[in-house]
């Protein structure tokens, strides 16, 4: 629920326009997850990386070209 409460917490800053706030907000939604993978032994580059080149091989959604 860490996570999300900060997720909520950036999502306020972009409903009000607070973009001086919002990188800020972005961080703690990082080291959060840090923290949880940190704790769970998950090696969060591996997944990332992984997770790309799965999405590679899927087909365009939404209109939207996946960057690589």
């Amino acid at each position: 629920m860490l996570v999300v409460t900060e997720v909520a917490e950036a999502a306020e800053d972009v409903r009000h326009e607070q973009w001086d706030h919002f990188g800020e907000e972005l961080a703690d939604v990082c080291i959060r997850v840090l923290d949880i993978c940190a704790s769970l032994g998950i090696d969060l580059e591996y997944e990332i990386v992984a997770k790309m080149l799965k999405n590679e091989q899927r087909p365009f959604l939404h209109g939207k070209k996946t960057l690589a």
